[in-house]
């Protein structure tokens, strides 16, 4: 029976996951001690490093192009200002948003993207730009 190097107990073979894109080679930890270190790895990432942590959300929900150098010449770029309310944003509060919503047709390409601040992002939806501007409480003079 082989043992496990994290909780060092002998298990079944059927206790340990075999990874077949390796010549089936059988992992050393068990499988219920393999599932504490990955949650250990990917909630230890949130707390030594946030802005990997929120890039690794965008890059799962939004679009793969987007990288952290994109991120920082873009907010560079925005002046450190939402794209649609002006508002302060920084590199850990900001959101990415579709220009054209996917729902109208468009897509997760870098020159369909900008980062906007929670707010905007919330009160956008889908809806036209002149309209978030009206509900902006500062008038909503958009940052190009």
């Amino acid at each position: 029976m082989p043992t496990c190097a994290k909780c060092e107990t002998d298990k079944a073979e059927s206790e340990f996951r075999v990874r077949p894109d390796r010549n089936n080679v059988r992992l050393k930890n068990c499988r219920p001690c393999e599932r504490v270190i990955q949650l250990e790895h990917y909630y230890g990432l949130k707390q030594r490093d946030p802005f990997l942590w929120k890039l690794r959300i965008i890059r799962a929900n939004i679009s793969k192009e987007v990288t952290d150098g994109w991120v920082k010449v873009q907010i560079e770029k925005q002046d450190y200002k939402c794209a649609i309310s002006g508002r302060p944003i920084t590199v850990l509060d900001f959101e990415v948003d579709h220009i054209t919503p996917r729902s109208k047709g468009g897509d997760g390409r870098l020159s369909n993207l900008r980062l906007v601040c929670r707010a905007a992002n919330a009160a956008k939806g889908d809806a036209a730009e002149r309209l978030i501007a009206a509900r902006q409480p500062n008038g909503g003079t958009p940052a190009a």
